[in-house]
């Protein structure tokens, strides 16, 4: 099994050594560059406390492999170890769209039947993804433009973070990284954050993945990540994995989807206690609707990971089409409608204890 943090310790997510968290090396954001943060003399709590907000904690890279300085916003692990998820998942397969789904829902309160409440880890960057992602996607029907690739040897970071707390567990800061499929799908320095995930969400995209004459050997992207993680022991073991039946909207009419389509989010997850019966019964579904069709190979994850669940979502609730008033930009002229976007993490969210102990007894499938 691989070696627990302890209490102050955390993960840089970026260059992936473990140092303690603490609240010395603390910069702030100003001008374009990061400033230290001088508060000799500030010892009154109230004043203290409101100079630390937005405030920056620098990485120490104690192994020193690190040419660029990197930074971690001080609410990133100012209540323990945060929990990141990476969503994996070929190019196209809906990652972004997915992501900036689940941060709207939130937004709007969406995690409320679980008990919890959301604040941003860092006001600024967590403003700018909303502004940059969520709003003209979200309010205005446009679709997301690809993720763009990242050099080989380029410094990744987290697509937006927000601090998530209220159920049966503490506060926790959760992480959410979203790359390109392309890059998943090659094993670079960049793509090492893997090893720094909590759980991951595993995207199928049906459109690629029961068509007549899909690859054998399934998303690559999935089994160059599941290949990086099998070889550090204990993570198959550990790590919660949701798989998601994406663009679930195509085949809304259709058995067994119609079933899951039409069902409210987070119904399984109610008042933070998870019933098993309905998780397996839509694992069930989600796997035998896979496997019926030929997609066999997207259940790889399902195989490799001990606490693993599937679940159907839709991001848009709908498929985007090309508009000449835009350029041939893709649009959702009906609007985007995203159906259970929360449940595959409301699944992680118990599987990793933020709703309490007996509740992560009781999530994993």
């Amino acid at each position: 099994m691989t070696t627990p943090l302890g209490p102050t310790e955390v993960r840089c997510p970026i260059c992936l050594d473990v140092f303690d968290w603490d609240d010395t090396d603390l910069f702030v954001f100003r001008d374009g560059a990061y400033v230290p943060l001088d508060l000799t003399g500030v010892s009154d709590p109230v004043k203290r406390h409101d100079e630390m907000i937005g405030v920056y904690r620098r990485c120490p890279n104690p192994s020193a492999d690190m040419a660029e300085r990197h930074f971690l916003p001080i609410s990133y692990a100012s209540s323990g170890p945060p929990l990141v998820i990476g969503l994996v998942g070929r190019t196209e397969a809906g990652k972004s769209h997915l992501l900036a789904s689940i941060i709207s829902e939130m937004e709007r309160g969406g995690l409320a039947p679980l008990g919890l409440h959301v604040a941003p880890v860092d006001e600024e960057s967590h403003r700018r993804y909303l502004r940059e992602h969520v709003a003209s996607f979200v309010d205005g029907g446009r679709a997301i433009e690809h993720t763009a690739r990242v050099q080989r040897d380029a410094m990744v970071t987290f697509t937006d973070a927000v601090l998530v707390g209220g159920g049966g567990g503490r506060e926790r800061a959760v992480a959410f990284f979203d790359v390109a499929g392309d890059d998943l799908a090659v094993r670079t320095r960049s793509m090492r954050f893997v090893l720094a995930l909590d759980a991951l969400i595993f995207v199928v995209d049906p459109e690629y993945a029961l068509r007549q004459g899909a690859p054998s050997d399934g998303d690559v992207a999935f089994e160059t990540v599941m290949a990086r993680l099998r070889a550090q022991p204990g993570l198959t073991e550990r790590l919660p994995v949701a798989i998601v039946v994406s663009k679930s909207d195509i085949y809304r009419f259709e058995r067994p989807v119609a079933r899951w389509y039409r069902r409210p989010s987070l119904s399984a997850y109610l008042d933070g206690q998870p019933d098993t019966a309905e998780i397996v019964a839509e694992s069930r579904d989600a796997f035998a609707f896979l496997h019926s069709r030929g997609a066999r190979a997207w259940l790889r994850p399902y195989e490799t990971f001990r606490h693993a669940t599937l679940h159907f979502v839709s991001a848009t609730g709908s498929k985007a089409v090309a508009d000449e008033r835009t350029g041939g930009h893709k649009v959702f002229p009906r609007g985007v409608r995203p159906r259970r976007v929360l449940d595959p993490l409301g699944a992680i969210f118990a599987m990793c204890g933020l709703l309490g102990d007996e509740a992560a007894r009781k999530a994993g499938v």
